[in-house]
């Protein structure tokens, strides 16, 4: 082979290589930031206050999974290597939230409507929230900060940011929340319950796994009050 040929090859090998990456690079980037309605988002799970935890560390969730529809949702958590696992169903039409608990193969579930829902937001501590014009790339999607403050049981100041985005398209997703006023898909936030802060960061987003299969209670649970439910989870 002459030279000048395999110069020729060489040079149109790089050009498809380029091509491939560059459409590669080009087609993720349209999914992550393509605007759906529905899916599934993965979180990450990190606890910024480590002394609130007693447990083990490896007990504790890792992830969080976040089905999602224009009407529904479903977030599905497991910890201790799997013994306790719970489910948040939330209607958004009905204003409705169905917790569940697998603990250890015994099923219960707690169901809550919007008074008891807006009960439960009143009692905790007021946020203040201030949005600014600064963005961060989350699991592919352009993502907005809101810098939130709010206080501790001590009633210590306590600041941080929550991130984002209105490329995902669920109407009222934050309804039940002390987020309701956030017009938008929280890509990082914080979360405390039964005094333990957990910080949620998305980490994956997919378009799938939001059949309407996926929102509907399924099994035989033992509907219980909502004090026992929370008097398992202290007990764990």
């Amino acid at each position: 082979m002459s030279q000048k040929k395999y110069n020729f090859l060489m040079i149109n090998s790089k050009i498809i290589v380029s091509l491939i990456f560059a459409t590669c690079v080009f087609s993720c980037k349209n999914f992550t930031n393509s605007e759906i309605s529905k899916g599934t988002i993965e979180y990450d799970v990190t606890y910024p206050n480590p002394a609130e935890i007693t447990m083990s560390m490896d007990l504790m969730p890792k992830t969080v999974i976040y089905h999602f529809n224009e009407n529904n949702s479903n977030s599905e958590i497991s910890a201790g290597l799997g013994a306790l696992k719970t489910t948040v169903l939330t209607d958004f039409s009905k204003k409705s939230i169905i917790q569940t608990l697998n603990l250890l193969g015994k099923k219960y579930m707690v169901e809550f409507n919007k008074a008891q829902i807006d009960s439960m937001n009143k009692a905790e501590p007021e946020m203040e929230m201030e949005h600014t014009e600064e963005t961060k790339k989350i699991a592919g999607y352009d993502c907005k900060r809101v810098k939130c403050t709010t206080r501790d049981n001590t009633g210590a100041i306590v600041n941080f940011d929550i991130y984002y985005t209105q490329s995902i398209k669920s109407p009222n997703v934050n309804w039940f929340s002390n987020y309701s006023s956030i017009d938008g898909m929280l890509m990082e936030y914080r979360v405390k319950r039964y005094g333990i802060t957990m910080k949620l960061t998305a980490k994956s987003v997919s378009p799938d796994g939001a059949d309407d299969s996926v929102f509907k209670l399924e099994g035989d649970y033992k509907r219980i009050p909502p004090t026992e439910m929370d008097g398992y989870f202290k007990m764990y």
